[in-house]
């Protein structure tokens, strides 16, 4: 398989994907609203990934979550 097909499945599986999202469940997988936690996990190690899940995991399980940061401009607005 060439790149230029990869990429193409890709888009079109996502695409599928995002259609069956909308069909089903009333919302787009675009809309970054609909997430409680969204964490790039390019950005550290592992264990710097793992304590930001655990610590957002029992915030959420405390009743003590509370937003940290504003929404990137790259995100779809709902």
């Amino acid at each position: 398989m060439t790149v230029e097909e990869a990429r193409r499945q890709t888009v079109t599986r996502e695409r599928v994907q995002s259609e069956r999202y909308k069909l089903h469940y009333g919302f787009k997988v675009e809309d970054f609203s609909i997430y409680q936690l969204i964490l790039d996990t390019s950005i550290g190690p592992i264990e710097s990934i793992s304590r930001i899940l655990v610590d957002a995991a029992k915030a959420v399980m405390n009743g003590t979550r509370r937003k940290t940061a504003e929404r990137s401009k790259n995100q779809t607005k709902p």
